[in-house]
């Protein structure tokens, strides 16, 4: 991160912060309602969207000067840049895979238990 980004962060954080304290939360502490809501609500969650949107901007990614240049992949080799001489069916890239090794076992057989016996009774008279 640029020294730049830091300290626009800095500034956006204070400035958030300068916005959430009692003068400013006190302009929209009323029992009027916008919309069904409390304008207090409206206005935390706008300044919660609205910092969001600024940090977004200041961290928004620069796009890139020189485009010849490879991107590095996730592994930290460069990925080549297709040319006019690779042939449309075949692109070459860096990758690399992880060989998952699977273990079977054969299920363990658990002993069934014995019937209980009972002593011989008298069917119950119908």
């Amino acid at each position: 991160m640029r020294s730049g980004h830091t300290r626009l962060l800095f500034f956006a954080a204070a400035t958030v912060l300068l916005l959430l304290n009692y003068p400013w939360l006190s302009l929209f502490s009323s029992a009027q309602l916008l919309f069904g809501l409390p304008p207090l609500l409206l206005y935390l969650f706008g300044l919660w969207l609205g910092f969001i949107l600024i940090i977004r901007v200041i961290l928004k990614p620069v796009a890139p000067s020189d485009r010849s240049a490879a991107p590095p992949d996730r592994t930290g080799a460069a990925i080549e840049p297709a040319t006019a001489s690779d042939s449309a069916t075949t692109t070459t890239r860096a990758t690399t895979t992880t060989r998952a090794t699977t273990t079977t076992t054969e299920p363990t057989k658990t002993p069934t238990p014995k019937p209980t016996t009972t002593p011989n009774r008298a069917p119950p008279d119908a």
